[in-house]
């Protein structure tokens, strides 16, 4: 059941339906009973998995607020974490060691097996650890008392929005919203108003780029380097409005709920830095990394050589996050390496007008997707090979490198319409950002604008959205 089908729609129609003419103190119980069902819409024998997760974290949770000493409640809190992320290990990352094992083993010329198992992730596995894993240490740490009720905490886990890529909410700030949930006009609206803003992103603009950056990133030696750089510069906007028109579709979600949610983008591509990009980009995966890695490792408090250490950890941390891939890997250290140039640089490109800060940081972003979308690293260097050495504006050029988007003398229109709706995009988030104080009816205009052209112009047989297979 993905977001955007219909089925998914009507799931949601129904469900608001029964919501609102539940009393509001069982609402809940609705709500829990929804999301295990849409889970079970994914692959129903992987909800056992989910459900005996979220046992033992409950159990374990229980256990680090009973424990009489920090010793017996650090017991409790690994006991609780490592088996959730054993169980990542196991269905995410072991392939990929095996057969990372049995290369390096091969350079040695040493004897090697690699035993492939045929393990499929389940989906949302990534998310709802982390979300387990948060809930634990924030018990630890004393700032939540573990939840007595295992049915809310079960909620708080599976909450059907979020379950399959996010955003990462903390339970200090769900949990207790589950407890008194209220219908809310203000907060509809603003569902809704996000929902159609979502579904533009994905419908319009990303199932619409997808097929072109398919194409040239599965054989880039097969086109020149001015479709390597237009694929590249697409990639980056594919991603950006398929990932945040997931999170604009599932905060949405949870505002017709009267749930309010992280804001998991907040205009990215407008960053001045690196460091404010990761600051507005996922925000609810940076912020968790944070805490829960860069902070416990000594942060920034404990020398230029530490700070740069633990920078370097967390990004590869980052990139092993989305997937078991070197392209992964590489992606992650690329921006660590961003962020430890710029903390010995001393801010230089602050000094620079604003605009050219975006501009750069934008530019080097966009480098580095390239090894986040690549299939493999040598494919990502080609590309990077291919832009640098034969990228070309003549029109011969252009015209070869447009030429995918339909294989016909419309092309150019397509790309033109699409990146047209893309600044649409681009132009709302501007206008928020520098002419923050705008009245309802400008929102209602872009609503409108958003909602008629998803009719007209949107593509509902595209690919899920990409942040599900992480």
């Amino acid at each position: 059941m993905t977001f955007y089908s219909f089925s998914f729609l009507e799931f949601i129609l129904v469900l608001l339906l029964l919501y609102y003419v539940t009393p509001g103190r069982h609402r809940w119980k609705l709500l829990l009973a929804a999301s295990y069902i849409f889970y079970m819409t994914w692959e129903w024998k992987l909800v056992l998995l989910l459900l005996a997760c979220t046992l033992w974290t409950y159990f374990t949770g229980m256990q680090i607020q009973a424990a009489d000493s920090r010793k017996a409640a650090k017991f409790w809190l690994l006991s609780g974490i490592l088996p959730v992320l054993g169980l990542l290990f196991l269905y995410k990352y072991l392939n990929f060691f095996l057969e990372a094992s049995a290369k390096f083993l091969t350079v040695f010329h040493l004897p090697a097996e690699s035993k492939m198992t045929a393990i499929l992730a389940p989906v949302g596995i990534s998310f709802y650890t982390f979300k387990m894993i948060s809930y634990l240490a924030e018990i630890y740490k004393d700032n939540i008392k573990a939840e007595s009720n295992f049915f809310l905490y079960a909620l708080y886990i599976s909450f059907f929005p979020q379950i399959i890529a996010g955003p990462i909410e903390r339970p200090d700030s769900l949990l207790p919203q589950f407890r008194n949930l209220q219908y809310n006009p203000v907060l509809f609206y603003q569902g809704f108003e996000l929902i159609v803003i979502g579904f533009f992103k994905k419908l319009v603009i990303a199932n619409r780029l997808s097929n072109y950056v398919d194409t040239i990133f599965q054989n880039p030696r097969d086109y020149n380097g001015t479709a390597g750089f237009l694929a590249a510069l697409l990639f980056s906007i594919l991603i950006y409005c398929d990932f945040s028109g997931y999170s604009d579709i599932a905060i949405g979600i949870g505002n017709l709920f009267g749930i309010t949610c992280i804001r998991n983008f907040d205009k990215p591509y407008l960053s001045k830095n690196i460091r404010d990009f990761w600051r507005r980009w996922h925000i609810s995966l940076s912020s968790w990394l944070r805490d829960y890695v860069f902070i416990p490792l000594g942060g920034s408090r404990k020398g230029t050589a530490v700070t740069l250490r633990n920078i370097g950890i967390t990004f590869i941390l980052s990139g092993l996050w989305h997937g078991a891939d070197w392209t992964f890997l590489l992606w992650g250290g690329i921006h660590a390496l961003y962020q430890q140039a710029s903390l010995l640089a001393g801010g230089i490109l602050h000094k620079l007008n604003e605009k050219i800060q975006i501009v750069i940081t934008y530019i080097l972003v966009t480098a580095a997707w390239i090894f986040f979308k690549a299939n493999t690293i040598d494919t990502a260097l080609y590309m990077v090979k291919n832009i640098i050495f034969n990228f070309s504006l003549r029109i011969e050029a252009i015209q070869a490198a447009v030429l995918p988007f339909t294989g016909d003398n419309t092309c150019l229109a397509y790309l033109l319409t699409v990146l047209l709706f893309a600044f649409f995009i681009f132009a709302k988030e501007w206008n928020e950002k520098y002419k923050p104080h705008k009245k309802a009816a400008f929102h209602m205009a872009w609503t409108v604008f958003f909602l008629v052209t998803i009719f007209l112009f949107g593509n509902f047989g595209g690919s899920s959205f990409l942040y599900a297979q992480f």
